[in-house]
């Protein structure tokens, strides 16, 4: 299996927010999917969204989930079969 060309670089949160700075490393463009786990309101809640990045692009991902974020479980990207 090929090493990712996606990483997560940075997460920060605020209020119902996290921000996910996420990198593409490959020469390539890349297609994938970011994921958080967070605990909100006192239950483990999952928000994705899909991130298309040109070679060496940075960009920050916002997800907004229903409620406080208390802590983030996890942090995550996966790289995604082009759909192109």
């Amino acid at each position: 299996m090929a090493a990712s060309s996606l990483s997560v670089q940075s997460v920060t949160t605020s209020g119902s927010t996290a921000v996910v700075t996420v990198r593409n490393s490959s020469l390539l463009l890349s297609y994938g999917t970011v994921r958080v786990e967070a605990n909100v309101n006192g239950v483990s809640t999952m928000c994705s969204t899909s991130v298309l990045l040109l070679p060496g692009q940075t960009s920050n991902v916002s997800m907004k989930f229903g409620g406080t974020i208390g802590s983030l479980l996890s942090v995550g990207v996966t790289d995604s079969p082009s759909p192109f």
